[in-house]
């Protein structure tokens, strides 16, 4: 599970991570884009 700064659950990832994706959902969660985009759509359209 992630989490913003008031302890919001913002995004949940069930079991492993590959490392560039564990990236991708950092920067969806410090950039604030869970705020206006869906999480599987960000990765999607930043993994290329």
């Amino acid at each position: 599970m992630f989490f913003d700064q008031q302890g919001n659950v913002v995004a949940k990832v069930p079991g492993y991570i590959e490392p560039k994706e564990f990236i991708l959902i950092g920067r969806y969660i410090v950039e604030g884009h869970y705020k206006n985009t869906n999480l599987v759509k960000f990765i999607r359209e930043n993994s290329k």
